[in-house]
């Protein structure tokens, strides 16, 4: 990559200062006339050609685009255009173009107002082009140090982030995070990116996230503010009655810092995060997130429409989970958005922010894929590394049947029991249309879910016998799951969650088919599976738990979220009663209304949900609107119907 770093300043009375800090032309100055206040005060005018032309007719497009390409061709006038700064410029674009690279454009700024003009709309003329859509303009945050990349298997995590609270204007969270969802579909599929959207967008609820793991990006959509009395950005989040939280960008610093490794990168869909303060550098939220330790801040400098802003994301995180530098992804994202409409102007709505010069984030290696399809591929023996790592920080490991062997010194027989089993997951899988991959590892093959999460392993070394095993939430038994293969030692492991057997050499291979039923209703569509109360929900088992009238309601709950069910507080209103006095069961997949409650004595499901299957199951007693099972005396009835009710779902969705 080709850079070229400008900086500007204010220079004597009514001029600045540009000067050419690197570039390979060499160095440059030259003092320009800008009138700032003129072009701040056309900014509501951009504003509202940006958003027309999200939805503008072509004919009256050209007549829109005008207000942009004039303070666009003022700008670059300014920065680019002017004496010995625009040799400088052409020069620099001309050898990155005899390289065959790209040209980074790099801005310093040393006024907030100059840091709130569109740079991003800068247009040459000369070429008939604007910059940022054929060169990768980012705005350099100078900072004391800077992090090297960080190393990542992927997949990459992201955490989402939707605020709607009251009193602002009312973003449909679900339909946001499902625009996302869908625009990563093919990357999360890939195993590339993995998002996980949190549940809430209070603070206590993120600070949770952000202590629980580890997160290399933070997505937020949700409403930007500026404080100008304080000079301040704000963020809305969402108090635990509903109110907007604002919350101070140097406070969102201190929030995201609970993460370790803090994350690297940070996008802020929302109305104002790009814009700058009036007295302070750092007093828009994104460049303050730069200055905190952030190492990218991806935001938007004017609203954008929902078409665009899942079309920049799409762009944008594909490129990175590619390899490449917040620069090239912010361009990708740009052209992301060029597809969405005819002449659309949205693509100067995002702006990067970047700390130091170090555009690349993350240094990527993937773990060697084994295709279900077909039997592994064997590698050629090494260390004890599972992945490949980068040239001059050990050698390269690549697992396979023959280095078990040669490595390993594991037994014919027993590498022979694990090619049949995982040829045997193979088909099973692919009969059942299940996107699973095979990853060899040091002495064991775990198949892997999309997102990288192990659903079941083949284990080479388990005592000196070849194991089968299935990932589950909690020990069987309180899932109300039984062996399937009675014939086989049964083996639960609880530091690992695993469920598996022992499959000696010359005997016959189990049903794995049955196996992937039982377990894929435990397989959440996103992340880990693992079982989590969170501390309000803990305190309301501990209630339902002290009226003494059941000792199974921990176990009830905890099976019901080893399942993928959420369980949230049912709050009542009648005049003296105590608030959750009970627990509704949702399964978001399933209903947006909820299936049943979880109550001090029963699980109470209701009728509309497989009414006839639940009828028939032991135990079950009937009311008028819902099919109801004791947990007093064990929690296994009622653990059977949830799990009846989530393989109802899946199969149906299958």
């Amino acid at each position: 990559m080709t850079v070229i770093e400008l900086a500007i300043a204010p220079g004597q009375t009514g001029s600045f200062r540009v000067e050419v800090v690197r570039s390979p032309a060499g160095e440059a100055r030259a003092e320009v006339a800008l009138d700032v206040e003129a072009l701040l005060a056309r900014r509501e005018q951009l504003e509202q050609a940006i958003l027309a032309s999200a939805v503008a007719s072509r004919t009256i497009l050209p007549q829109t685009e005008r207000p942009l390409r004039e303070v666009g061709q003022t700008l670059f006038t300014a920065l680019l255009g002017s004496g010995d700064v625009a040799g400088r410029y052409r020069a620099s674009a001309a050898l990155a173009s005899e390289r065959g690279e790209g040209l980074q454009v790099v801005l310093r700024f040393d006024t907030p107002e100059l840091a709130g003009l569109p740079w991003e709309a800068m247009y040459d003329a000369v070429d008939g082009a604007y910059v940022c859509r054929r060169d990768q303009l980012v705005r350099h945050v100078p900072v004391a140090s800077v992090m090297q990349p960080l190393k990542v298997q992927p997949p990459l995590r992201i955490l989402g982030i939707v605020s709607s609270p009251r009193g602002l204007p009312p973003l449909d969270v679900e339909h946001e995070q499902e625009l996302l969802t869908r625009a990563l579909a093919k990357p999360c599929a890939e195993g590339l990116i993995e998002v996980h959207w949190a549940a809430e967008a209070t603070w206590a609820a993120l600070q949770d996230l952000l202590l629980g793991g580890q997160w290399h990006v933070v997505h937020f959509i949700g409403h930007g503010d500026f404080d100008a009395s304080q000079d301040e950005g704000l963020l809305a989040l969402t108090r635990e009655d509903g109110r907007p939280d604002m919350v101070e960008a140097d406070r969102l610093v201190d929030l995201l810092h609970e993460a370790r490794p803090m994350p690297r990168l940070v996008v802020l869909n929302s109305c104002s995060g790009g814009a700058t303060g009036a007295n302070d550098l750092f007093a828009g939220t994104a460049a303050a997130l730069v200055r905190g330790g952030v190492s990218a801040v991806a935001a938007m400098q004017y609203p954008i429409s929902d078409a665009a802003a899942v079309a920049f994301a799409r762009g944008f995180y594909t490129a990175i989970a590619n390899g490449r530098g917040v620069d090239d992804a912010t361009s990708s994202g740009r052209v992301a958005i060029l597809g969405t409409r005819t002449r659309t102007l949205e693509w100067v709505t995002p702006v990067m922010y970047l700390r130091g010069s170090e555009s690349r984030l993350f240094t990527l290696h993937p773990p060697t894929p084994t295709s279900l399809a077909a039997e592994a591929k064997p590698a050629a023996p090494a260390s004890d590394q599972a992945e490949s790592v980068p040239p001059g920080e050990g050698q390269v490991t690549t697992w396979g049947w023959d280095a078990y062997a040669a490595e390993l010194n594991i037994l014919p027989e027993r590498i022979n029991v694990g090619q049949r089993l995982v040829a045997a997951i193979s088909t099973a899988a692919q009969e059942r249309g299940l996107p699973w991959r095979a990853i060899m590892r040091k002495g064991y093959v775990a198949i892997q879910r999309p997102g990288g999460y192990n659903v079941l392993v083949v284990d080479l070394w388990w005592n000196r016998v070849p194991r089968l095993a299935a990932k589950l939430p909690a020990e069987p038994a309180s899932l109300g799951l039984t062996s399937p293969f009675p014939q086989l030692p049964e083996i639960w492991v609880p530091d690992e969650h695993e469920w598996g057997w022992t499959v000696a050499p010359g005997t016959p291979l189990p049903d794995v088919g049955v196996l992937i039923d039982l377990v894929k209703p435990f397989q959440p569509a996103q992340g880990p599976v693992a079982a989590h109360r969170s501390e309000p929900l803990k305190a309301a088992i501990q209630r339902l738990a002290s009226s003494g009238a059941s000792r199974n309601i921990g176990a009830a709950a905890d099976g019901l979220l080893a399942m993928g069910y959420e369980l949230r507080l049912a709050k009542t209103t009648a005049p003296g009663k105590r608030p959750e006095n009970y627990l509704r069961i949702m399964d978001p997949a399933y209903t947006a209304h909820g299936i049943g409650y979880l109550t001090p004595t029963m699980f109470s499901f209701s009728r509309a949900f497989d009414r006839e299957r639940l009828d028939s199951l032991p135990g079950a007693t009937l009311a008028t609107s819902s099919v109801n099972f004791s947990h007093v005396e064990s929690a296994q009835p009622g653990l059977t119907a949830a799990r009846l009710l989530k393989e109802g779902q899946t199969d149906s969705d299958t």
